[in-house]
């Protein structure tokens, strides 16, 4: 059986009509890390906006001294800017105290959570004076749910 598929655009929601016991598709896809969308691959970029609208919500700075409760604070600051969207996904990555305690909160609020999975390709050169020079690229594969 062909998935039906129905679009429904009203400026900035898309909701998608699939196939029986798929996941009906609407709302936004957030990212929330240190990496604006601007800065994706096409491949990247077109995989997120195939969950809705992408926006960005950048990645708090949080500083190796911060303690537990400013951790937790942060999550609490975060977690409305997230929910105020109907029926977000939501891309977390940064900093892993911060991210695992916003996982937590989203999943249990029913909100699907994921990661963005790549290949990483590193060219490793020696410099002249005996420095090495290493320069890491990532090529998005796909993303995974938490």
């Amino acid at each position: 059986m062909s998935a039906r598929i129905q679009a429904l655009d009203s400026g900035d929601t898309i909701l998608r009509v699939r196939k029986q016991g798929e996941k009906k598709i609407m709302g936004v896809f957030v990212n929330l890390s240190n990496h604006p969308s601007v800065m994706w691959s096409k491949e990247q970029y077109e995989a997120a906006s195939g969950y809705g609208k992408v926006v960005d919500i950048p990645f708090p700075q949080i500083e190796a001294s911060s303690s537990e409760e400013e951790i937790e604070r942060l999550v609490e600051e975060y977690y409305p800017r997230i929910i105020q969207y109907d029926s977000p996904t939501v891309m977390v990555q940064g900093e892993f105290s911060f991210t695992y305690r916003m996982i937590v909160k989203l999943k249990e609020a029913g909100i699907t959570v994921l990661t963005s999975c790549a290949d990483r390709i590193v060219k490793e050169s020696r410099n002249i004076d005996g420095s090495t020079n290493k320069v890491s690229l990532f090529k998005f594969v796909r993303f995974r749910e938490y």
